[in-house]
């Protein structure tokens, strides 16, 4: 049995940044909309909801100045969550609910790519044009000979990348072992779900 609306089943998120500039500013049109609804006279489970979507509503566009979208990628969220959990939420009771999920696995190198967009400019911020890896997993093994990264795979200018850190001091570079390798969807994911 189909629950919700699946009007848009057969569609991905738009992760584009034009979307999410789109967004927030629909969060600010329903920001001012709640703001100018008078609580006179509703109940008081009503107005408290109304405070509850201000505050709401105001803290995501104060978040904004993060810009969290440009960190897509974790441990816990993520396309690479996000897009294998498409076959436990969807319905499947008739050819449509198929078709409808085809449809959305062909949209996903649109959705990649602008994934590793958002991803890139969150890089750039950061001041490094590489992959970064996260230390808890790959410790002092890896480099990025010289692309940004240093010690431990952090960016340039951290103690540790420049070797400073007591941690990091005397550790030999790995780069060597690692440089040419692809740690990622970026080449190999990417291609493999183009070729379907």
């Amino acid at each position: 049995m189909s629950v919700g609306n699946i009007r848009c089943n057969d569609k991905l998120d738009d992760f584009s940044q034009q979307a999410i500039d789109d967004d927030l500013e629909q969060t600010r049109r329903f920001l001012d909309r709640f703001e100018a609804i008078d609580t006179a006279g509703l109940p008081e489970q009503e107005a408290l909801n109304k405070q509850l979507m201000i505050r709401d509503l105001k803290m995501a566009l104060e978040g904004a100045r993060f810009k969290p979208w440009e960190m897509p990628v974790n441990q816990s969220s993520g396309i690479h969550i996000d897009a294998p959990q498409l076959v436990s939420v969807l319905s499947f009771e008739n050819v449509k609910d198929y078709e409808d999920y085809i449809t959305r696995l062909r949209q996903l190198p649109i959705l990649f790519d602008q994934t590793v967009a958002q991803m890139r400019k969150g890089m750039a911020i950061i001041g490094c044009n590489a992959t970064i890896f996260p230390h808890a997993a790959f410790g002092s093994r890896l480099d990025d000979g010289g692309a940004g990264l240093g010690a431990h795979g952090h960016a340039a200018g951290h103690p540790r990348a420049r070797g400073d850190h007591p941690e990091t001091r005397g550790h030999e570079s790995a780069g060597s072992r690692t440089r040419g390798r692809s740690f990622g969807l970026a080449s190999g994911g990417r291609a493999a779900v183009l070729q379907r």
